[in-house]
């Protein structure tokens, strides 16, 4: 069985250890690897093996979407989802264009659910 790695993409740690310990439960035998902000994350990612990333919205520096955009160029068919508490149709709608899940905060165990399933349906 192959170990999958989740990429945590987030400026906040407590968000980052929270979606890490909330997904260590459904899946302990993941690899989890952690970034802070969009620079950092394409560093992770030129060293890595990463099979889904979790990345939030706002960021200082490159949002979410941005990243997200950077990612694709050479990982296209990687499950991500995008985490926001800002709920405008056209972020929704350009997450959807990179065929990514978009679901809105706060945390919770039914938002970590659907992130779940979303990237276990490959």
């Amino acid at each position: 069985m192959t170990i999958k790695t989740l990429l945590i993409v987030d400026d906040s740690v407590t968000a980052r250890l929270l979606i890490k310990a909330m997904f260590e439960e459904l899946h302990p035998d993941w690899a989890y690897l952690q970034a802070n902000n969009a620079k950092e994350a394409l560093s992770i990612l030129q060293n890595s093996n990463v099979d889904y990333f979790s990345i939030d919205y706002n960021m200082p520096g490159q949002s979410g979407l941005e990243l997200i955009e950077e990612i694709r160029k050479q990982h296209k068919e990687h499950r991500a989802i995008l985490l926001t508490a800002n709920i405008q149709p056209q972020i929704v709608k350009k997450a959807e264009s990179l065929n990514v899940l978009c679901l809105h905060k706060p945390l919770s165990d039914e938002l970590i659910q659907q992130a779940e399933a979303y990237f276990s349906h490959e």
